[in-house]
């Protein structure tokens, strides 16, 4: 991603009005998006890394 602020607040924003249950953004999309994800969709926010498993029916939104 490693885009601008207005940028990552489109992304964020576009994604909150689809109502996605999770969102797991990794380090491709840099860290200020990782912030703003993380801020945005709190207990939706699933910290991904590399070798991370994620299993949706486990996670509580």
């Amino acid at each position: 991603m490693y885009k601008d602020e207005a940028g990552i607040k489109q992304a964020v924003d576009e994604l909150l009005a689809m109502d996605i249950t999770f969102v797991c953004p990794t380090h491709c999309s840099g860290d200020m998006a990782i912030d703003r994800f993380r801020h945005a969709f709190a207990k939706r926010f699933i910290a991904g890394g590399a070798g991370k498993t994620v299993h949706p029916a486990r996670e509580k939104a």
